[in-house]
């Protein structure tokens, strides 16, 4: 079975993941471009991820 989750950065052609049976493919986790800082941007991506992977029940641990 393949699950298409909601986009979360406003565009509703592209998904902020899929699964696909035990995989999960993200898409679009960029953050924080307000500054020029890449451990700024760094953060603001992971805690992305890191929602969207909670939306499917995973973490960063899951991530390969």
């Amino acid at each position: 079975m393949i699950s298409r989750m909601p986009t979360h950065c406003g565009d509703e052609t592209c998904s902020s993941c899929v699964v696909a049976g035990d995989y999960i493919f993200l898409a679009h986790h960029g953050g924080g471009q307000d500054k020029e800082d890449i451990i700024y941007q760094m953060r603001h991506t992971f805690e992305g991820m890191k929602k969207t992977l909670a939306s499917v029940n995973a973490t960063l641990d899951d991530m390969v």
